[in-house]
């Protein structure tokens, strides 16, 4: 589901989309001239965002199980994993022990899908293994945040109709328009009505 804000706007207000190139970039135009956006880093920053502000205000949104899903995990995974269930629990993953290096999972954020649990759950924990974060709240949680916004966003390649695209959009501005991806990579580049005309020579 790309719309994340309720309720929105049908269309934004200060940019109009005119198209989408090779699956990947929604083309657009302000008022400055034309706009390139990279769709699938801005899908990833909108959810990275919502989910933020959704955990500051303790409304995660998460699916349940009517029958847990077990992770066997290697002796380091489950000391590290042990040390963080607290903020893990705070992001929308109900994680519990289950006997020897077995962990239950009751839960998970309602972005993600049932199969995305085990690589999501390790991925997060090799961060805190690669950065030694064990036991300081904030910055698993800012991992956590990170690792389910990635896996969460849409494929690299997705094609999307103009509503979606609008959405998507309308989103950014409501979220004032963040300029960066959760990477700090720049979301889209812009050519302003003067540098196309220098470079058409008009």
């Amino acid at each position: 589901n790309l719309c994340l804000i309720s309720p929105l706007p049908l269309v934004p207000k200060k940019i109009r989309v005119l198209g989408q190139f090779r699956k990947t970039y929604i083309i657009a135009e302000n008022d400055a001239g034309l706009v390139l956006i990279e769709q699938r880093a801005l899908h990833e920053r909108l959810i990275y965002d919502t989910y933020v502000e959704s955990l500051q205000k303790k409304e995660v949104k998460i699916q349940t199980f009517k029958v847990s899903l077990l992770l066997e995990l290697s002796p380091q995974e489950s000391v590290l994993l042990e040390q963080s269930l607290v903020p893990l629990a705070l992001s929308g993953f109900a994680v519990s022990p289950f006997g020897g290096s077995t962990f239950a999972v009751d839960s998970i954020p309602e972005c993600l899908s049932e199969d995305q649990v085990e690589k999501v759950v390790r991925e997060i924990l090799d961060r805190l293994a690669l950065f030694g974060k064990r036991g300081q709240n904030e910055e698993i949680l800012r991992d956590v945040c990170q690792v389910v916004s990635e896996h969460a966003s849409m494929p690299y390649e997705q094609e999307l109709g103009q509503s979606e695209m609008d959405c998507l959009l309308a989103q950014w501005e409501e979220l004032d328009s963040p300029m960066a991806s959760i990477k700090e990579a720049p979301i889209m580049v812009e050519f302003s009505l003067q540098e196309l005309e220098k470079r058409l020579r008009r």
